[in-house]
């Protein structure tokens, strides 16, 4: 009896290494996902799209400011541009609420833009004053769009909020001082980012489709705010500046009622930066510095990932085809594969690596085998056993 013990015991063993290692069969720890591609170079000389935005007929537009021309590219990549006044200099882009794209000017005029090309020009030069010109540009909640100036260039104490109708009727709100973005909130407000200078407090301002603002401190110290985007949560969402290139670069959100919270890049934000909401619900960024391209979900995690050298990517937005599209130093890129499928945990005692399918069902069947093998084993050692009795009294 104690033979037939020992067979029993040599078979369960080795069974159960075998079922082990086909549960375990295939796991491992899984990298981050990795971008996909496309870059689409415009037909004319490109140094820097610094604004790129979805337009109402699906496609991309965008700004050439050192060619003074905005253009547009096709979902397929299809690239059109169309050339403005010498030295108008476009700096931002956006849909506005008549079916037309509204763009801002280093010359202190504002521009709208057909889908086909017809461009309208309203200058603001008197309206603003000396030392500004128009930036960052939206729709307002209030059908009208709405515009940050800061003084240019350089930038500098005061600012300026310009509102101005789809027919060109101009009002401007004075600030304490001007940076570039400018979103509408969830809250029926408008939302834009100020500036400031190394190591200073930093703001954030809101005003009323009135023109009632209201400015909120940001915790700690900082060089400014650059853009601002509204997040899936309904706050807004906006990247600091630095000033210094050395992976300080920080994303904040700012409630309704004025409470921010920041959390860390890792990245260095230096310069050229932009935000935007991405089709996964996350917060999308730019560092133009380091050729990166970042997200970070409602939580604070953040994901950042390389682009080929020399990228520069400086702005961020979602296209139609639900992609990320961003303006480059020379090229228009898209991520292929976005919206990107989030990576697994790190393993660990509260996550344990897990087998794959095939694995799980080939150690059910060798355990389920295992198990048929005992009892059949035993059975018949058993039997041996009592035939080599009943021999043996013989």
């Amino acid at each position: 009896m104690k033979r037939v013990l020992r067979r029993i015991t040599k078979l369960v063993a080795s069974l159960f290494l075998l079922a082990t290692f086909a549960f375990g069969m295939g796991a491992s720890r899984a990298s981050a996902v990795a971008l996909e591609y496309e870059f689409y170079t415009p037909p004319s000389t490109t140094s820097g799209i610094p604004s790129i935005a979805l337009g109402p007929d699906g496609n991309m537009w965008f700004v050439k400011p050192n060619q003074d021309q905005i253009g547009k590219v096709t979902p397929s990549g299809v690239i059109t541009e169309y050339d403005l006044n010498a030295s108008d200099r476009p700096l931002t882009i956006a849909a506005g609420p008549d079916g037309n794209m509204w763009f801002t000017t280093y010359s202190k005029k504002i521009g709208k833009s057909t889908t086909s090309g017809s461009i309208t020009y309203y200058d603001v030069s008197s309206d603003l004053g000396s030392g500004y010109a128009p930036w960052g540009i939206a729709a307002g909640p209030d059908g009208n769009m709405w515009v940050n100036a800061p003084i240019v260039p350089g930038g500098g104490t005061g600012g300026r909020i310009i509102k101005i109708t789809t027919s060109g009727a101009v009002t401007v709100y004075n600030t304490s001082i001007g940076s570039k973005g400018i979103v509408a909130g969830s809250d029926g407000n408008v939302w834009f980012a100020m500036g400031g200078t190394s190591g200073t407090t930093n703001y954030i301002g809101r005003i009323t489709t009135s023109g009632v603002i209201t400015e909120f401190e940001l915790p700690g110290l900082g060089t400014g705010v650059s853009s601002v985007t509204l997040g899936p949560d309904g706050n807004v969402w906006y990247v600091r500046i630095t000033g210094l290139n050395n992976g300080t670069g920080k994303i904040g959100k700012i409630t309704p009622a004025g409470v921010a919270t920041e959390y860390s890049t890792g990245t260095s934000i230096f310069t050229q930066t932009d935000v935007a909401l991405g089709p996964d619900g996350k917060i999308w960024f730019t560092d133009g510095a380091d050729s990166i391209l970042g997200e970070i979900d409602t939580s604070g995690n953040v994901s950042t990932y390389e682009l080929p050298a020399n990228t520069f990517p400086f702005s961020v937005t979602t296209g139609s085809d639900n992609k990320i599209w961003f303006g480059n130093q020379l090229t228009i890129g898209k991520i292929t594969n976005t919206p990107l499928p989030p990576p697994p945990p790190p393993p660990g005692p509260e996550n344990p690596p897990q087998a794959p399918k095939s694995g799980k069902i080939l150690g059910a069947v060798i355990a389920t085998a295992s198990l048929l093998s005992i009892i059949v084993l035993a059975t018949l050692e058993v039997k041996k056993s009592k035939l080599e009795t009943k021999n043996s009294t013989k």
